[in-house]
């Protein structure tokens, strides 16, 4: 007799009142605070929204086929509306420095390039050899020297 459900003492009386204190709060909470709307990002149109929520559905239904089919579309739908964007951002810069609106218009400009992609491309030799697969950054001294050691013609001759 000495073995028993530990979790004999929880009642459906004390489930339930724990239910009637989280909706009180919840509710209480939603009242005065209000609900918290998360901020959409003001590139994408609301028929991309719609695509994401569809392809959520078709992943939560299990609906593999229609899931595959439909983030094909967004990735699709999404580039076009980023570039649609940043055209728009881009005249809106042009706009503004034939005004003479120069803090509109590099505003405008840094949006454009902290939203732009981040390519790494390689840095080749007038020979075509390899010499970074990276951008160097010109203030690390162990980036160019490698640079110069790679090329004699760059290096530091004393005369």
């Amino acid at each position: 007799m000495e073995v028993q459900n530990r979790f004999s003492l929880l009642s459906n009386e004390e489930a339930s009142d724990w239910d009637t204190f989280r909706n009180a709060v919840t509710g209480a909470d939603s009242t005065c605070l209000g609900h918290a709307v998360q901020p959409k990002k003001e590139w994408i149109t609301d028929s991309s929204w719609q695509l994401i929520e569809e392809k959520k559905v078709a992943r939560l239904q299990g609906r593999v086929e229609d899931y595959k089919r439909l983030t094909k579309q967004c990735k699709t739908q999404l580039r076009k509306d980023r570039q649609h964007w940043a055209d728009d951002m881009a005249e809106l810069g042009e706009l503004a420095l034939e005004t003479g609106q120069m803090k509109d218009a590099f505003a405008n400009f840094r949006k454009l390039r902290s939203a732009g992609p981040h390519v790494n491309s390689p840095i080749l030799s007038s020979s075509g050899q390899l010499q970074l697969t990276e951008r160097p950054n010109l203030l690390d001294g162990r980036n160019i020297m490698r640079i110069c050691s790679a090329n004699p013609s760059l290096s530091h001759q004393k005369t």
